[in-house]
């Protein structure tokens, strides 16, 4: 699910800016979002498009928030700050030990966004790397070097469980050894036995090496 990236500290002018004396927030100051007084008394606001751009950001902290917590209701992203998002924010404030008066103050917004990023951060997949160089590149006997190595801990982590398969040393250098094993698996895989790791027997090698490292790295 794609998050809203925070904005930044500058603080948006509005017509009304002159009635409330509290800055628009953002992820990234922390400060409490402002809403019109029909919103905080549970109807639906007359806002500027300034102001629906804050309540769509609370809004989608606040989804994220009750995917983890049954506790809060999952409201819909509309930009409107009416009974829904009110009972949501009551609901968050309750589970986090606020006064649960529905208005976004801001101790509210703060901790709406801290728990927010942590729970997102918690939630992030480390990013894969990918160090082959292209469809057309081919590694050889006799190559040396940091993609020979990668390949290498590849070959040993899949070769590992198989009694029939050379575990090769990491050495960077593309030797017999690692020649051998690397026919041996393409066997396995039905692809032409070369010895030779073109792009599709990389492809493989890895999906391999994520199967097994799952269970063993």
């Amino acid at each position: 699910m794609n998050m809203q990236t925070p904005r930044n500290s500058q603080t948006p002018r509005n017509s009304r800016s002159s009635q409330n004396s509290q800055a628009q927030p953002n992820a990234q100051t922390q400060q409490s979002p402002q809403t019109s007084q029909n919103a905080q008394n549970n109807q639906t606001p007359q806002t500027t498009t300034s102001d629906r751009q804050y309540i769509v950001e609370l809004q989608t902290y606040l989804r994220r928030l009750a995917q983890d917590n049954s506790q809060i209701p999952l409201i819909n992203v509309d930009g409107i700050f009416g009974p829904e998002t009110t009972a949501a924010v009551q609901a968050f404030q309750t589970a986090y030990g606020l006064p649960p008066t529905g208005k976004v103050d801001l101790d509210t917004w703060n901790a709406i966004v801290l728990e927010y990023r942590r729970i997102t951060a918690a939630a992030e997949q480390p990013r894969p790397i990918s160090p082959f160089p292209g469809p057309d590149y081919v590694i050889r006997k006799g190559d040396e070097g940091e993609l020979v190595t990668v390949l290498q801990i590849m070959l040993n982590t899949i070769a590992r469980p198989f009694s029939n398969v050379q575990t090769p040393a990491i050495t960077g250098r593309y030797d017999d050894q690692t020649e051998e094993t690397v026919r041996t698996l393409q066997n396995a895989a039905e692809l032409p036995e070369t010895g030779e790791v073109d792009q599709k027997t990389w492809n493989m090698l890895a999906q391999t090496y994520n199967v097994f490292c799952g269970a063993s790295c």
